[in-house]
């Protein structure tokens, strides 16, 4: 009986050492099966953002164009050539759209933008660049005019209302999704929801 309990006890050693022997190797690979599928999905959505970044643009058009506003998809800014740059006109209200080939490159379209604003800057305007380089606002008092420039990854969008629409057209901002995080308030938002 001894013995027999004794081979029992011996093969349950061996199994639970079998199983603790090949645990390790298991969590191991799925560990590794996990990163890969991590970077897989990391490198889709990179390919993603670029993609949709120029749907994202093309529905705006769209939507801006059944708005009545006049459409030009392909124009060129001075100080501003490595960039795809369209643009929409309705009235006193102008958007622009300077999509570049990387983020980097788009950082340096923000800082000609606002040295060239800085450059044209008299009495009557007032020009603030965000800590962060990614938005500006300019106000002309003499012309009653607003600017807004965001930067959101590889794409610039330029704003231009009457002073008294400004707030509007941050909301459109918003409402596209190029205006986020520290720059939106909470009244912002409230407010995009409210007219929404």
């Amino acid at each position: 009986m001894n013995k027999k309990l004794l081979a029992a006890a011996a093969a349950a050693a061996m199994l639970l050492a079998g199983c603790s022997s090949s645990t390790p190797a298991q969590k191991e690979e799925k560990k590794e099966e996990k990163a890969v599928e991590k970077q897989e999905k990391e490198v889709a959505k990179e390919e993603k953002k670029e993609d949709v970044k120029e749907d994202v643009i093309d529905g705006i058009l769209s939507d801006l164009q059944k708005d009545g506003y006049e459409i030009d998809r392909e124009r060129t800014e001075d100080g501003i050539s490595n960039a795809k740059i369209y643009s929409a006109d309705k009235g006193e209200t102008e958007y622009e759209f300077f999509i570049f080939e990387d983020d980097e490159a788009a950082k340096a379209g923000m800082q000609t933008l606002y040295d060239d604003a800085l450059r044209d800057k008299d009495a009557s305007t007032q020009l603030a660049f965000t800590d962060d380089k990614t938005q500006i606002e300019e106000t002309d008092s003499e012309d009653h005019e607003s600017t807004l420039y965001v930067l959101n990854n590889n794409t610039i969008v330029k704003g231009t209302v009457p002073s008294s629409e400004f707030s509007q057209m941050k909301e459109q901002f918003i409402t596209w999704g190029f205006l986020y995080g520290e720059q939106v308030t909470n009244e912002d938002i409230a407010e995009t929801e409210k007219n929404d």
